[in-house]
C-alpha cells in the first residue's frame, strides 16, 4: 500500500475541540491524521492509520476516529491515503459554522487560537480578527500574544486623559453664609498662666520664695517691687539668690541682683558656709562675676 507523509502538527496555543488555553497542568496533543492540536480530554481514540504507515494505533480527535470507522466500514482497510486526509478535514469542517473552519480559518493558520461566539441564527458574525504575531520567544507555549495585548492595553491606559474632579457647585440659596473662624494659634501659644497676686496676709519674702521654686518671674518681678527683703534667710539659712542659684534661674538671678542680693553671701546655718556663688553653676558663676566683683575669696 502506498503512504504518504503525516501532516505537520499545528502549534496552537489552546485546544481545537474545547478550547482550554494549554499549560503545565493542560498539555498540547496531537492528532495524529489531521495534525490538529488538541488537549488529552479530546483525543481519547487510538486508530490504525495505514495510509501514513502507521503499524501501530495511534492517537486520534473525534472527528478522525469517527471519520476513520465510517471509511472502514464501507471500503475497508486500504483507504486511499489522499482520500483520508482530504475526508477527515471536510467532515470536520462540514460540522462546524462558516465562521469557525478550523482548516480553511486564517485566524487559526498562526500561532494563536480564538473561538468566535456562536449565535442562534444562522448567519456569520462579523468579528473584528487579531493581527498575526510572529513568535520570538521560542517557549513551548508561546506568549507573544499575550505580551503584545498587555502592552496595546497599558498604552491606552497612559494615552487616555484622567478625568478630573468637578469643582463643587457653588451655591445659589440665598440663607446667611457659613461663619467663618480665625486660628487664634495653639493653646501653648496664646494661653498664659493667670497674673500673680500678692496675698497681703502672706509673708511677701516666703511668697517670693514660692514664686522663685516655681519659676514665675513676673510674680518675682512683684514681690521685688512689694519691697522683699534681698538678705532675709529661709529656715535653712538661704537667702533668695541661693534659692534662685540652685534652682538654676538666671533670669531671677539678674533680677535678685539689680534688686541689691549679695551673691558672696555666706549662708551660716551650712556647714559648708556656702555663698549663692558657690552653689550656682559655671555659667551662673561667670554671669555673676561680670555683674558683681568677687572679693578676694572668690578670686581665682
Amino acid at each position: 500500500m502506498a503512504t504518504s507523509v503525516p501532516p505537520p502538527f499545528a502549534e496552537r496555543n489552546a485546544c481545537t475541540g474545547c478550547g482550554a488555553s494549554f499549560t503545565l497542568l493542560t498539555r498540547r496533543h496531537h492528532c495524529r491524521n489531521c495534525g490538529e492540536s488538541y488537549c488529552a480530554s479530546c483525543t481519547p481514540y487510538s486508530d490504525l492509520l495505514p495510509h501514513y504507515g502507521f503499524t501501530k494505533p495511534e492517537r486520534t480527535c473525534l472527528k478522525c476516529h469517527e471519520y476513520l470507522n465510517q471509511r472502514g466500514a464501507s471500503a475497508g482497510a486500504s483507504t486511499d491515503t489522499s482520500s483520508a486526509a482530504s475526508g477527515s478535514k471536510s467532515t470536520y469542517a462540514s460540522s462546524r459554522g462558516p465562521s469557525d473552519d478550523l482548516f480553511n480559518n486564517p485566524a487559526l493558520s498562526g500561532g494563536s487560537f480564538g473561538r468566535k461566539a456562536e449565535t442562534k441564527d444562522s448567519e456569520d458574525v462579523d468579528e473584528k480578527e487579531e493581527p498575526r504575531v510572529p513568535c520570538k520567544c521560542g517557549m513551548p507555549l508561546c506568549v507573544c500574544a499575550k505580551q503584545q495585548a498587555s502592552m496595546r492595553q497599558v498604552q491606552a491606559n497612559i494615552s487616555r486623559p484622567t478625568a478630573r474632579p468637578a469643582a463643587p457647585a457653588a451655591s445659589t440659596s440665598s440663607g446667611p453664609a457659613p461663619a467663618q473662624t480665625k486660628f487664634m494659634g495653639f493653646p501653648s501659644m496664646t494661653s498664659s498662666a493667670p497674673k500673680f497676686q500678692i496675698d497681703p496676709t502672706q509673708d511677701i519674702n516666703e511668697q517670693c520664695r514660692e514664686a522663685i521654686k516655681n519659676g514665675n518671674a513676673d510674680a518675682v518681678r512683684q514681690l521685688i517691687q512689694a519691697k522683699a527683703s534681698m538678705t532675709w534667710v529661709d529656715r535653712s539659712g538661704n537667702t533668695l539668690l541661693h534659692l534662685a542659684c540652685i534652682m538654676d534661674k538666671m533670669p531671677i538671678i539678674t533680677m535678685l541682683v539689680e534688686a541689691g542680693a549679695n551673691p558672696y553671701i555666706v549662708n551660716t546655718q551650712s556647714s559648708a558656709n556656702e555663698t549663692p556663688y558657690d552653689v550656682a553653676s559655671p555659667s551662673v558663676q561667670f554671669r555673676l562675676k561680670q555683674m558683681v566683683s568677687p572679693p578676694e575669696s572668690h578670686r581665682t
